[in-house]
Parts: C-alpha cells; sequence; structure tokens
C-alpha cells in the first residue's frame, strides 16, 4: 500500500490524530517518524476497529524463524508488536506479563531492519527501536482518543507496571485519587509519567 491508496481525508484525519496525541503526550515526533506512524495507523485502521487484527498478528508472529524474513515481513513483525502493545491489553486482554515479550520483539524488528539499511531509513528504524515505549503511550492516547477503549484499574495497574505508560499511571492515579508505587520487586525501576 502507498499514501496515495488512501484519500486524502483519511490522511488528514489519521495525522491530526497522531498529533493530538503528540500534544497530549508531550512529544515531538520528527516528521519521517510522524509519517510512518500515521501511514501504520492507515494500514491498520480497519483491524483495529473489528478486532481480528489480533488472529492475523498472532499468525505472523508464531513463526519461529525470523531470519529468513524479507524487509517488509520484519517491519510487520515491528508493527505487528507496536501494535500489540498499544491496543491489545483493552482489545483482547492479552496477559500483561507477555508484554514485555513484545516490547523485546518488536524492538528486534525494528532493530534488523535498521542495521540492514543505511541513511533515512536506518535513522527511522533505529528510532522506532529505541523510542517503542514512547510510540506505545503515543498510540495508546491515540486509541482512547479514537475511542477503542479503556483499561480496567488492574489492567491499567499491571500495564503501568510493565511498560511505564504515562497513560496507564494517569489512569490507575484517577481510578485510585492516589499515588501510585512500584511493589517492593519493582523499586530499583523509575516510574514513567
Amino acid at each position: 500500500m502507498k499514501v496515495s491508496d488512501f484519500d486524502m481525508k483519511t490522511v488528514e484525519r489519521w495525522t491530526d490524530t497522531v498529533r493530538e496525541a503528540q500534544d497530549v503526550n508531550r512529544d515531538n515526533l520528527d516528521e519521517t517518524t510522524e509519517s510512518y506512524l500515521v501511514f501504520m495507523m492507515m494500514r491498520f485502521d480497519h483491524l483495529l476497529r473489528d478486532g481480528r487484527w489480533l488472529r492475523e498478528a498472532a499468525v505472523r508472529l508464531a513463526s519461529p524463524d525470523q531470519a529468513g524474513y524479507s524487509g517488509t515481513q520484519m517491519r510487520d513483525v515491528g508493527d505487528y508488536c507496536l501494535l500489540i502493545c498499544s491496543f491489545v491489553p483493552v482489545r483482547e486482554h492479552v496477559q500483561v506479563s507477555k508484554a514485555h515479550d513484545y516490547v523485546q520483539l518488536g524492538r528486534g524488528a525494528y532493530w534488523q531492519l535498521a542495521t540492514s539499511n543505511t541513511g533515512s531509513v536506518r535513522k527511522l528504524f533505529t528510532g522506532l527501536c529505541d523510542n517503542f515505549c514512547q510510540h506505545v503511550r503515543l498510540l495508546q492516547t491515540v486509541q482512547e482518543n479514537e475511542g477503542l477503549g479503556r483499561l480496567s484499574p488492574l489492567e491499567s495497574h499491571a500495564w503501568w507496571q510493565k511498560t511505564g505508560s504515562s497513560q496507564a499511571y494517569q489512569q490507575v492515579r484517577a481510578y485510585t485519587a492516589g499515588e501510585p508505587i512500584f511493589p517492593p520487586d519493582h523499586q530499583n525501576n523509575t516510574p514513567h509519567h
């Protein structure tokens, strides 16, 4: 799919949605990363809205060997992991304990793309790898703004502890009217908020 496969209203809508999420999160994406995330959301929009995408993602990620993957397939692995980390806790209630696995798999896929490319493509995928959790938080804001669901209080707490999601942290604070803390086994971790 190319940008020309979408009508301009769709491009403008997703661009506005991603920019609004950046404002909420106080993020400042470079133009290339912003365009990449907009295009990714447009590619998967229909799947996110009807929930079928998780099954499609699971099929893609079930492959035991990524070594033979093409660049496009590796990009899809990274994108699926980014979307799973951003949307799945709400849509399909994937075990939060798996979140870290998806973060690592997605970062690894983007890293492989970064190291096998040069110039601006290398820079894009290096940024997607290095800022993976920041992009998860951004897309969680998109998810909420688009009305695609909200985490329960327990899901918010678990998701915040596993990923450092500032959005989940804020939801825990809203649910409890208090200051959430990491349990003793997380004392060396700094909460992201």
